[in-house]
């Protein structure tokens, strides 16, 4: 494993074999091109995980970012929440050409400024390559959009 140390913006990465990336969220459909290499590395005090295959979240996955890298269509699905997980974060994120679906559980709905799903809600993204939304649960059955990437995140 490489360490890079400070990658700028106070942002440490380590990554897991020869291919270096230089990583920034905001810009990655720009920064990224062709097969991604990464499997996990630390950005700030924060962790993020990349998946090639369907994810069920965890509380444990709380403040992480996980992304699904795949060609194929995949999913996450979210955890069956309560009042005592209120406050809780997750980043998700889309690389590749495969769409990524963000499935709700029982009465859970997501919301951004402009969109409301139903219960269980859906999120998906089937255009942008590289892609990232950042939840937080709100109430025991709201995920709101705290931020997102790309053009093509829609609720259903």
């Amino acid at each position: 494993m490489r360490d890079r140390g400070d990658a700028g913006l106070g942002m440490r990465t380590q990554f897991v074999d020869k291919n270096v990336y230089d990583i920034d969220l905001k810009n990655i459909n720009r920064r990224l091109d062709g097969t991604v290499y990464i499997t996990t590395y630390i950005l700030g005090a924060e962790t993020v995980e990349v998946k090639t295959d369907s994810h069920t979240i965890t509380a444990a996955d709380f403040g992480k970012t996980i992304i699904i890298n795949s060609a194929s269509d995949k999913i996450f699905t979210m955890p069956s929440v309560g009042a005592g997980e209120v406050g809780n974060k997750i980043i998700l994120g889309k690389w590749g050409t495969g769409k990524v679906t963000i499935q709700g559980v029982d009465a859970d709905i997501f919301r951004s400024p402009d969109q409301s799903s139903s219960a269980p809600g859906t999120l998906y993204n089937a255009i942008d390559r590289y892609s990232i939304v950042k939840l937080k649960l709100i109430t025991a059955t709201e995920w709101v959009l705290e931020y997102w990437t790309g053009t093509a995140w829609v609720m259903t």
